[in-house]
């Protein structure tokens, strides 16, 4: 591995509530629920219903006891996937390797593994100098993520897994990992830090292995006789000796819409509604990808003059 390599992860425990209370600039606790065995559970809470005792995967009518004053919306995983989209391609000023957690998955009905997964990753190797170092660099992210309103815990380390395993569970909200201090700080980090799946965690648990220093004691082979390969490689990638690539965000090209004339007008009518019919079809096309603007750009070619263009901003998509 090369020990310059810097990675920063950037979990978001709290984002689905805090996007939804700037938008609708509220202040009542949010709880969103999922249904799974024809029960209600808790998908995502916000600070204040966290701080009443409200936890991921408790009933609806459990939480209601918790808070009196609280607004109950259908959990939308799509939603919370489009917000770290436009968050990891926001990041892509701090570095180009920008994207969103890999096992990320909007259909797994582990609430407390989705949640665990809501965040985005950056290859920050190239970018330290330009920002004059790693601290310069956070401290900018987070003071943006605090005017936007967002609530952060990141971490930099020399890997993908490591980073990853701090911004969750570290017992500080920002984390600097150095390379040559790696093996002791992730010693007492717990075995789901690893990012294995519940069946081994619980099997590692009832032997009792808790955190990462027990399970790194352990020989090679003992766990790959126990676990398969599965759980090696994700040891490896931790520690450096296997590397675990970022994903980058695919940037989508700003919708293009073209409506050529047979030849010149002069009839200002003619123009308004052809910019009318571009207009309903940009609409309809951005409704098909989810998405909104806040700019336009029209543009006028003419054959005996410059030519002209509009530019319209939005005040709000």
């Amino acid at each position: 591995m090369n020990s310059a390599k810097r990675v920063l992860s950037i979990w978001f425990p709290l984002l689905m509530a805090e996007v939804w209370q700037r938008k609708m600039n509220g202040t009542t606790p949010l709880l969103f629920f999922h249904e799974k065995a024809q029960q209600q559970l808790i998908a995502r809470s916000c600070q204040q219903s966290r701080l009443a005792g409200v936890r991921t995967s408790m009933s609806v009518t459990h939480a209601r006891a918790c808070l009196k004053n609280v607004e109950l919306h259908q959990f939308n995983p799509l939603l919370e996937q489009k917000a770290l989209a436009a968050l990891s391609r926001w990041a892509i000023r701090f570095s180009p390797l920008s994207g969103i957690d890999a096992a990320f998955k909007i259909d797994d009905t582990d609430q407390i593994n989705q949640q665990l997964h809501c965040g985005i990753n950056l290859d920050i190797s190239g970018s330290v100098r330009l920002f004059r170092g790693e601290e310069n660099l956070v401290n900018q992210l987070n003071l943006t993520l605090k005017r936007f309103g967002l609530t952060g815990r990141l971490a930099v380390a020399p890997t993908l897994g490591a980073a990853w395993a701090f911004s969750r569970f570290a017992r500080v909200p920002t984390s600097f990992i150095p390379q040559d201090k790696l093996h002791q700080q992730l010693a007492e980090l717990p075995v789901r830090a690893l990012r294995i799946d519940n069946l081994s965690r619980q099997i590692l648990t009832e032997v009792g292995i808790s955190n990462l220093r027990e399970l790194l004691e352990l020989p090679p082979k003992a766990l790959l006789d126990r676990f398969g390969p599965r759980l090696l490689i994700r040891i490896r990638q931790l520690i450096g000796h296997e590397d675990e690539p970022i994903t980058p965000i695919r940037i989508t090209a700003h919708p293009e819409l073209f409506f050529p004339l047979t030849g010149p007008t002069t009839q200002l009518e003619a123009l308004y509604q052809i910019t009318k019919e571009l207009l309903k079809r940009l609409c309809q096309e951005l409704e098909k990808q989810h998405q909104r603007f806040r700019k336009l750009l029209f543009i006028y070619r003419r054959i005996n003059a410059p030519t002209a263009t509009l530019s319209l901003i939005l005040s709000s998509p």
